[in-house]
């Protein structure tokens, strides 16, 4: 279960050309950054796009959207406090996916 305040943050940068879950508008996600409130934890490169994958099981719901330059923020809430493995896995397999099995994030 996790903590009803958790928020859950994917920074994208237009200009950041590793490979990672990608965004036709905002570019290729950077950072991953998850706060209770008290704590934050940052995730980058091969750990943001697990932890992306394992919290979108949570049914993450879009909160806004801040824009910096070639930055952007999507912050989200989850919708629901607990998942189970077969949730999480559900939710990995509905990721859209390109010619090269790359990760591309919805709109």
């Amino acid at each position: 279960m996790i903590t009803p305040r958790l928020k859950v943050q994917a920074v994208y940068d237009l200009d950041y050309n590793v490979e990672a879950i990608s965004h036709s508008e905002f570019g290729n996600q950077k950072e991953l950054r998850c706060t209770d409130g008290d704590r934050v934890f940052s995730f980058s490169n091969e750990e943001a796009v697990m932890f992306r994958l394992f919290f979108n099981g949570f049914q993450l719901e879009e909160t806004d959207i801040i824009r910096n330059g070639t930055v952007t923020n999507r912050c989200f809430t989850p919708r629901v406090n607990l998942c189970s493995v077969a949730d999480s896995l559900y939710a990995c397999n509905k990721f859209v996916r390109d010619s090269a099995s790359r990760i591309i994030a919805r709109s």
